[in-house]
């Protein structure tokens, strides 16, 4: 069986569409980590639900537009609190903040966060799961 290529078919759109029929998560997760396209790339993360590929994307891809995509379709809590916690980005790392439900991560976020804007997105995540 030959491996996917994810640079055929040339054109975007067409890779846009067939993404749009695949489920074949090892093929859109190759898909979204590895194609030269932003746009065929979101495309396939939004259609990725293996959580694994989606903390991989949102913890080490070198866009943060897809990393907060990432983050936006991951449930995986412990993945979300080293992000939330650890990314260079404070916009990616308010988006896992604000998927987080896990209280003792945002705890330590509120008592330790520099950046006061992340502490207090935070500090509301907190108080709304009481």
């Amino acid at each position: 069986m030959a491996q996917f290529d994810p640079s055929y078919p040339p054109d975007p759109e067409l890779r846009i569409s067939a993404i749009s029929k695949l489920t074949f998560q090892p093929t859109l997760g190759a898909i979204a980590q590895s194609d030269s396209n932003l746009e065929v790339r979101k495309a396939a993360i939004n259609r990725l639900t293996f959580q694994p590929t989606l903390g991989s994307i949102a913890q080490q891809d070198d866009y943060p537009e897809l990393r907060k995509l990432a983050i936006s379709r991951l449930t995986f809590q412990p993945t979300l609190g080293a992000i939330a916690q650890q990314d260079n980005d404070p916009e990616v790392r308010v988006a896992a903040i604000r998927k987080l439900t896990f209280q003792p991560t945002l705890n330590a976020i509120v008592a330790h966060e520099q950046n006061p804007e992340v502490r207090q997105v935070a500090q509301e995540v907190l108080e709304g799961l009481d």
